[in-house]
C-alpha cells in the first residue's frame, strides 16, 4: 500500500486538498493516488486542483504569486 500525504486540510470544510502544478501528463501518479484512497475511503473529501485551476484562482482574486 502507497502513503498519500494531501497538500492541505481545510478543517472548516472537512477537505483535503491536493495542489500538482506540474502538468496532467506528469501528476498522474499523484491523481492515481487520490483516486485509489477515495475510492477506499469514500467518507473523506479529496479534491484535486491543478494549475490551471490555481491560475484561475490567482487571476480572479488578483493575488501574486511569489517568483520561483
Amino acid at each position: 500500500m502507497e502513503a498519500f500525504t494531501p497538500d492541505f486540510y481545510l478543517p472548516e470544510f472537512d477537505l483535503y486538498v491536493e495542489l500538482t502544478t506540474m502538468s496532467r501528463r506528469w501528476s498522474r501518479k499523484r491523481i492515481g493516488r487520490s483516486n485509489f484512497w477515495r475510492a477506499i475511503y469514500p467518507h473523506i473529501n479529496i479534491q484535486v486542483f491543478y494549475q490551471k485551476d490555481f491560475q484561475d484562482l490567482v487571476f480572479k482574486y488578483g493575488l501574486r504569486v511569489a517568483a520561483s
